[in-house]
């Protein structure tokens, strides 16, 4: 099958990190895929793998770069006889609307497919100019019911695909790695977009680290806040302070996108405890961390597998109660005093996540949308 996958900016996050796991897995699996995108630092991952990347200029608001956008697409499309057209955004989504093969070639029309990641902001010119494709995938159970509701597509028509992690890639310490973190101070994790609508974690761990850090009746333990984005100054500023209050350089802050030193997997690694939501916490859990779900659209608390009502939401805790300092802290303080829980719900996470959310189950799901969406196409041209 041949498979373009198209997205925005392609820099960092999770639904970009999805749509190159997605490319990979697809990929190893004999599809032939490639990227129209406007290209980033994990298209350029993916093109040193040897996924074709097409970039085109971002579009934002302008119409003359939309149209310029849709005629590189209709160009490319034509040359290249796709079967499916795979929309992860609302703007490629409209890219791709109504592209098909020229006149005179006898081939089928490519099928789209578009994937929601999250809520967008909604109005009634929104609703219209929206387009679903002829399958719609959602990651998460509840944003198929936003779907359904706030766009009225049928429910039958959208499936739900939850995020699929690289276990191989990301996975836990070697024992000895593991021994060694008995003799140092515990390591939190902080990653997320530094975007205003994101980075809440990270200040609230900058004034949970501010209260517990100097505390004698509680562990030693660092903090690092990874993430690139229009906050990191900010934030960077705030763990600052932290340090200049406590004397000592507790907290650090680093944009693994800019720092090939600090590569996700590794921070995952190197890490006892995991503080963030979504994309993030299950490649944090993968890799062996114990994980609390701290994100701007609500607090979920420390992470076990009996929590499916979480995974249901995608692990971003909407409809959770917002974050405050104080449940951050009383969670912190609960794992860093009790290294035994760590350990075991870490195991118990890990496990979870290879059982439930792999990369393999994600392509082999995506790969039954794509077959549904051809099946119905078929059944809607046949007389």
């Amino acid at each position: 099958m041949r498979i373009l996958l198209l997205a925005d900016g392609m820099s960092s996050g999770g639904a970009e990190t999805h749509v190159e796991t997605l490319a990979l897995g697809l990929a190893s699996l004999g599809h032939a895929v490639s990227l129209f995108s406007e290209g980033g630092l994990v298209a350029d991952r993916l093109a040193q793998s040897g996924i074709p990347c097409r970039d085109y200029r971002s579009v934002g608001r302008d119409p003359i770069r939309f149209l310029s956008a849709r005629r590189r697409l209709c160009d490319l499309v034509r040359r290249e006889p796709f079967d499916v057209l795979h929309a992860h955004t609302r703007m490629t989504a409209l890219l791709s609307r109504g592209i098909c093969a020229p006149y005179g070639q006898k081939r089928a029309k490519p099928v789209r497919v578009v994937t929601v990641h999250a809520r967008f902001r909604t109005s009634p010119l929104l609703r219209v100019l929206c387009d679903w494709g002829d399958r719609t995938v959602a990651v998460s159970q509840d944003l198929r019911a936003y779907v359904a509701d706030e766009y009225r597509v049928p429910a039958e028509c959208v499936d739900v695909v939850p995020n699929g992690i690289d276990t191989a890639l990301f996975h836990p310490p070697t024992s000895d790695v593991r021994a060694a973190r008995l003799r140092r101070p515990a390591r939190v994790l902080f990653v997320s977009r530094l975007d205003g609508d994101c980075s809440t974690g990270a200040f609230l761990l900058c004034e949970v680290t501010a209260r517990l850090a100097g505390r004698n009746d509680l562990p030693l333990f660092t903090v690092t806040l990874a993430g690139g984005g229009s906050s990191f100054p900010e934030v960077s500023r705030a763990a600052e302070r932290v340090n200049r209050a406590l004397g000592r350089a507790v907290m650090s802050v680093v944009d693994p996108n800019r720092d090939p030193s600090h590569g996700l997997s590794r921070l995952y690694r190197e890490a006892d405890i995991f503080v963030g939501v979504s994309r993030s916490a299950m490649e944090a859990a993968a890799s062996g961390c114990a994980v609390i779900l701290c994100g701007n659209e609500g607090y979920g608390g420390i992470l076990s597998p009996d929590r499916t009502d979480l995974a249901a939401g995608n692990f971003c805790c909407r409809g959770e109660p917002l974050p405050r300092s104080e449940l951050l802290t009383a969670d912190l303080k609960a794992l860093l005093t009790d290294p035994e829980r760590m350990v075991s719900l870490s195991s118990a996470c890990r496990a979870w996540i290879c059982r439930d959310f792999s990369a393999a189950a994600m392509c082999r799901a995506t790969l039954q949308c794509y077959e549904t969406a051809r099946q119905r196409r078929q059944v809607t041209l046949d007389p």
